[in-house]
């Protein structure tokens, strides 16, 4: 069976003006037409190629999906967030069966985040698929690899400010140990990080090699605090 969609920049067309959806969905990326779909806020994880079939997943196949394109990458990809009539989120489904993690990305509410957590939570608990096989939160006391997209948490053992950045530092030399890098216009979200020492965090993105290993914060919902303070504010 395929599905349909309704594309647009952001606003429903008709159900008329569908397109339809190829039956699966690999690596994070969806056929509609001619064009390949990226889901908006989810980065796919596993080995090998992560397909499953989207009628598996139990959402309203047999109604018109719609499509609600974002971007466009630069690979010419349209990236959307694609749910269903009764507004299910096909990307929050493929986090839920464990094929994918939350990745922040512009374009999404507050309930859209949290329900990307909640099933991201879930999949954790329950070890779905890659959270089975292999696939964890690491931890900022062992070696983070290097240009992978990953989530990691630790204890914050200090902060250090320039005028547009804040350096989270877990380790004694901030050279060689892990490091969150967050710009000036995201602070007002953690109380210029007042406190923050002594706190356990969890941070989510690509790891760099800049004096170590390091992830620069884009957006606010990469960073939560798991003690003190709480999530980032709304």
């Amino acid at each position: 069976m395929t599905l349909l969609v309704a594309l647009s920049s952001g606003k429903a067309l008709a159900a008329g003006n569908s397109v339809a959806l190829g039956p699966f969905a690999c690596d994070g990326v969806v056929q509609a037409g001619q064009d390949r779909i990226v889901l908006n806020g989810i980065y796919p994880v596993g080995t090998g190629r992560r397909c499953i079939a989207i009628e598996s997943l139990g959402l309203q196949v047999r109604k018109p999906f719609t499509l609600f394109s974002a971007s466009m990458d630069r690979y010419g990809r349209k990236t959307a967030r694609v749910v269903d009539s009764q507004k299910e989120n096909l990307a929050v489904r493929l986090v839920a069966e464990g094929m994918a993690v939350f990745m922040p990305g512009s374009g999404l509410s507050a309930r859209e985040v949290a329900n990307f957590l909640e099933a991201e939570k879930a999949a954790r608990q329950e070890s779905r698929g890659a959270w089975g096989k292999g696939f964890s939160i690491l931890s900022t006391t062992r070696d983070v690899p290097v240009g992978k997209y990953v989530v990691v948490e630790g204890i914050v053992r200090r902060v250090g400010k320039s005028r547009d950045m804040a350096f989270l530092d877990f380790g004694e030399d901030y050279r060689k140990d892990f490091t969150i890098v967050v710009p000036k216009k995201l602070w007002k979200f953690f109380d210029g990080f007042s406190g923050i020492s002594g706190q356990r965090v969890r941070v989510r993105g690509f790891v760099l090699s800049r004096y170590g290993p390091q992830i620069q914060v884009s957006h606010k919902e990469s960073l939560e605090i798991l003690t003190g303070q709480g999530p980032p504010k709304p």
